[in-house]
């Protein structure tokens, strides 16, 4: 879909007003890479009545060099306020407007828009919004966000299974380019600090990934009011899904479809992403590989814990 950016003329030319009202009421899903985002996504695009560009912004931030990384040193792939220059700023929201489908996947149009009695609910995932939440701020004031928040030893298995399958495959891959790594390729986000796992084993960079994008996360979701943010466990996303799903509706503000009451938790449609069939304890078969990096994600579990129950 985002490879073939529509052309219609109803959907071509914007005021900075119609933009700020088209986008009053935007959400953005924040987690570590492999949490379950997708999944949360899917089932929320499809069971609510969001709107939404249908899958992950790679291809509209990719038509901004500027948005590719940090900085020329490539010390991160994090954005912030700086990088939301007002043209930019424009021409990014422009992008995801011409984009812009309903929960059916029809094509939204400017004057559907435009003369609707209230606001659509946009709903948006990237897992490099978790660097990125400083600039999606300065671009989308109204932003909110849905804190998607799985347990370590699941999560990062996960990450070491996707990094193992993109070696391989190049799915998952962010950069192929990175100066002085010796992986030719490094998969999904890239936070500060990345350097220091040179020569590391990929279930040592998992857990950095995993690590890295939770603690910023909390770091500015703390700087945020309560209202503008709300969390989600991966756990009770599967076992209870109508229920935690109406949860995270109220926050955002939109209304159930026909899908809601046909998910349930032995009845879970499996993500677009899903590498292998979900069972329980399978992040056991990485055991031996994640030990030695456990006590510290659990420093990080605890800080989940206290900053979602605060």
């Amino acid at each position: 879909m985002l490879d073939n950016i529509l052309n219609n003329n109803d959907n071509i030319n914007y005021s900075a007003d119609e933009i700020s009202q088209v986008f009053d009421n935007p959400t953005f899903i924040v987690s570590a890479p492999r949490s379950g985002s997708t999944l949360l996504f899917e089932l929320m695009s499809s069971a609510f009545t969001f709107h939404t560009i249908g899958n992950e912004s790679h291809s509209i931030y990719g038509q901004f060099p500027s948005l590719r990384k940090e900085n020329d040193q490539f010390d991160s792939g994090r954005l912030t306020e700086a990088h939301a220059q007002s043209e930019l700023c424009h021409e990014f929201k422009s992008l995801f407007i011409k984009n812009l489908i309903d929960h059916k996947g029809v094509p939204a149009h400017k004057s559907q828009l435009l003369t609707r009695r209230n606001s659509i609910a946009f709903l948006e995932k990237t897992p490099r919004n978790s660097l990125n939440i400083p600039f999606l701020l300065k671009v989308f004031p109204e932003a909110k966000f849905i804190y998607l928040h799985r347990q370590a030893n699941e999560n990062i298995s996960s990450l070491i299974e996707a990094w193992n399958f993109a070696q391989r495959t190049g799915h998952f891959v962010t950069f192929t380019d990175l100066p002085d790594w010796p992986l030719k390729r490094w998969c999904f986000l890239l936070p500060p600090g990345w350097r220091e796992y040179k020569g590391k084993s990929i279930a040592e960079i998992a857990s950095f990934q995993w690590r890295a994008s939770n603690n910023v996360i909390l770091s500015e979701l703390n700087k945020l009011p309560r209202e503008r943010w709300t969390s989600i466990n991966y756990e009770d996303l599967i076992n209870n899904p109508q229920a935690e799903l109406i949860k995270v509706a109220k926050f955002c503000r939109v209304t159930p479809t026909e899908v809601l009451p046909t998910l349930l938790p032995n009845r879970m449609p499996y993500s677009i992403t899903t590498l292998t069939r979900p069972a329980k304890n399978k992040w056991r078969k990485h055991e031996s590989e994640l030990a030695p990096f456990m006590a510290i994600c659990k420093e990080t579990e605890e800080k989940i814990h206290h900053f979602i129950n605060q």
